[in-house]
Protein backbone atom coordinates (compact mmCIF):
# COMPACT_ATOMS: atom_id res chain seq x y z
CA UNK A 1 0.00 0.00 0.00
CA UNK A 2 1.28 3.51 -1.10
CA UNK A 3 2.01 5.82 1.48
CA UNK A 4 -0.81 8.34 0.11
CA UNK A 5 -3.42 4.93 0.37
CA UNK A 6 -2.03 4.34 3.89
CA UNK A 7 -2.71 7.83 4.87
CA UNK A 8 -6.35 8.09 3.75
CA UNK A 9 -7.19 4.29 4.94
CA UNK A 10 -6.27 6.14 8.22
CA UNK A 11 -7.91 9.14 7.75
CA UNK A 12 -11.23 6.93 6.75
CA UNK A 13 -11.07 5.06 9.83
CA UNK A 14 -11.27 7.95 11.93
CA UNK A 15 -14.39 9.51 10.01
CA UNK A 16 -16.17 5.77 10.28
CA UNK A 17 -15.65 6.17 14.00
CA UNK A 18 -16.29 10.00 14.05
CA UNK A 19 -19.85 8.67 12.51
CA UNK A 20 -20.54 5.14 13.32
CA UNK A 21 -19.49 5.53 16.93
CA UNK A 22 -19.78 8.97 18.15
CA UNK A 23 -22.77 10.23 16.59
CA UNK A 24 -25.04 7.27 15.78
CA UNK A 25 -24.18 5.51 19.01
CA UNK A 26 -23.40 7.80 20.95
CA UNK A 27 -20.55 6.67 22.63
CA UNK A 28 -19.30 10.54 23.44
CA UNK A 29 -16.42 9.10 25.81
CA UNK A 30 -14.59 8.11 22.86
CA UNK A 31 -14.27 12.00 21.64
CA UNK A 32 -10.69 12.20 23.30
CA UNK A 33 -9.45 9.25 21.14
CA UNK A 34 -10.17 10.99 18.18
CA UNK A 35 -10.03 14.67 19.28
CA UNK A 36 -6.85 16.67 19.96
CA UNK A 37 -6.98 18.87 23.23
CA UNK A 38 -6.61 21.95 21.43
CA UNK A 39 -9.35 20.67 18.88
CA UNK A 40 -11.70 23.66 17.31
CA UNK A 41 -14.69 23.67 15.36
CA UNK A 42 -15.57 26.84 13.31
CA UNK A 43 -19.72 26.08 13.15
CA UNK A 44 -20.30 29.91 11.50
CA UNK A 45 -21.01 31.66 14.60
CA UNK A 46 -19.85 30.80 18.00
CA UNK A 47 -16.63 28.30 17.75
CA UNK A 48 -16.60 24.44 19.80
CA UNK A 49 -13.23 24.60 21.69
CA UNK A 50 -11.68 21.44 22.80
CA UNK A 51 -13.27 17.52 23.58
CA UNK A 52 -15.15 18.66 26.15
CA UNK A 53 -16.81 21.81 24.43
CA UNK A 54 -17.90 18.94 21.40
CA UNK A 55 -19.05 16.91 23.64
CA UNK A 56 -21.80 18.87 24.80
CA UNK A 57 -22.12 20.26 21.37
CA UNK A 58 -23.09 16.94 20.25
CA UNK A 59 -24.75 15.89 23.34
CA UNK A 60 -27.33 18.64 22.76
CA UNK A 61 -28.31 17.38 19.27
CA UNK A 62 -28.96 13.50 21.00
CA UNK A 63 -30.82 14.95 23.87
CA UNK A 64 -33.12 16.48 21.68
CA UNK A 65 -33.23 13.74 18.87
CA UNK A 66 -32.29 10.53 20.71
CA UNK A 67 -32.65 8.66 17.86
CA UNK A 68 -30.52 10.17 15.63
CA UNK A 69 -28.69 8.38 12.44
CA UNK A 70 -26.23 10.06 9.96
CA UNK A 71 -24.71 8.66 6.70
CA UNK A 72 -22.03 9.53 5.00
CA UNK A 73 -23.00 10.77 1.48
CA UNK A 74 -19.31 11.43 -0.04
CA UNK A 75 -15.60 11.94 0.42
CA UNK A 76 -13.13 13.88 -0.63
CA UNK A 77 -9.35 13.65 0.51
CA UNK A 78 -6.68 16.45 0.45
CA UNK A 79 -3.44 16.62 2.33
CA UNK A 80 -4.46 16.65 5.48
CA UNK A 81 -8.28 17.16 5.35
CA UNK A 82 -11.38 15.58 4.34
CA UNK A 83 -14.36 16.65 3.39
CA UNK A 84 -17.20 14.92 4.68
CA UNK A 85 -20.91 15.48 2.74
CA UNK A 86 -23.67 13.80 5.04
CA UNK A 87 -27.20 13.52 5.91
CA UNK A 88 -28.93 13.15 8.84
CA UNK A 89 -32.18 11.67 10.68
CA UNK A 90 -34.03 11.15 13.67
CA UNK A 91 -37.40 12.45 15.71
CA UNK A 92 -37.40 15.36 18.22
CA UNK A 93 -38.19 14.37 22.02
CA UNK A 94 -36.51 16.87 23.55
CA UNK A 95 -36.60 20.97 23.47
CA UNK A 96 -34.27 21.97 20.79
CA UNK A 97 -33.75 25.92 19.94
CA UNK A 98 -36.46 26.53 21.98
CA UNK A 99 -39.12 24.13 20.25
CA UNK A 100 -40.52 21.91 22.61
CA UNK A 101 -40.69 18.25 21.77
CA UNK A 102 -42.98 18.00 18.48
CA UNK A 103 -42.18 14.13 18.24
CA UNK A 104 -42.03 14.73 14.78
CA UNK A 105 -39.35 13.25 12.20
CA UNK A 106 -36.69 15.64 10.99
CA UNK A 107 -33.78 15.41 8.63
CA UNK A 108 -31.12 17.29 7.46
CA UNK A 109 -27.56 17.68 5.36
CA UNK A 110 -24.14 19.17 6.31
CA UNK A 111 -20.56 19.53 4.89
CA UNK A 112 -17.66 19.12 7.56
CA UNK A 113 -14.60 19.58 6.32
CA UNK A 114 -11.73 17.89 9.30
CA UNK A 115 -8.12 18.85 9.50
CA UNK A 116 -6.18 15.57 10.53
CA UNK A 117 -3.28 15.64 12.27
CA UNK A 118 -0.73 12.94 13.91
CA UNK A 119 -3.76 10.63 13.86
CA UNK A 120 -6.42 12.78 15.40
CA UNK A 121 -8.66 15.71 14.21
CA UNK A 122 -7.33 19.07 15.36
CA UNK A 123 -9.65 21.21 13.36
CA UNK A 124 -12.96 21.36 11.86
CA UNK A 125 -15.37 23.52 9.75
CA UNK A 126 -19.28 22.58 9.46
CA UNK A 127 -21.81 23.83 7.46
CA UNK A 128 -25.25 22.12 7.87
CA UNK A 129 -28.82 22.78 7.11
CA UNK A 130 -30.29 24.14 10.46
CA UNK A 131 -33.23 25.86 8.93
CA UNK A 132 -34.04 22.52 6.91
CA UNK A 133 -33.95 20.95 10.35
CA UNK A 134 -36.21 23.90 12.16
CA UNK A 135 -38.39 23.75 9.42
CA UNK A 136 -39.74 20.48 10.29
CA UNK A 137 -40.29 20.38 13.29
CA UNK A 138 -42.50 23.77 13.01
CA UNK A 139 -46.15 24.47 11.30
CA UNK A 140 -44.97 26.72 8.46
CA UNK A 141 -47.22 25.88 5.62
CA UNK A 142 -46.06 26.84 2.49
CA UNK A 143 -43.08 28.13 2.70
CA UNK A 144 -40.62 24.84 2.38
CA UNK A 145 -41.19 21.17 3.22
CA UNK A 146 -39.09 18.76 4.84
CA UNK A 147 -37.93 15.48 3.22
CA UNK A 148 -37.70 12.68 5.26
CA UNK A 149 -35.51 9.39 3.73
Amino acid sequence: MSILANRTHGVRELVDRLFNEILNQQRLGIIDELFAGNFILYTGHQPVMGPAELRKFIAHFIQAFPDIQHAIEDLVFEGDKVVVRWCGHGTQRETFFGIDATNRPMSYTGIIVLRVHDGRFVEGWISADLLGLLLCLTDVQGVLTCSLP
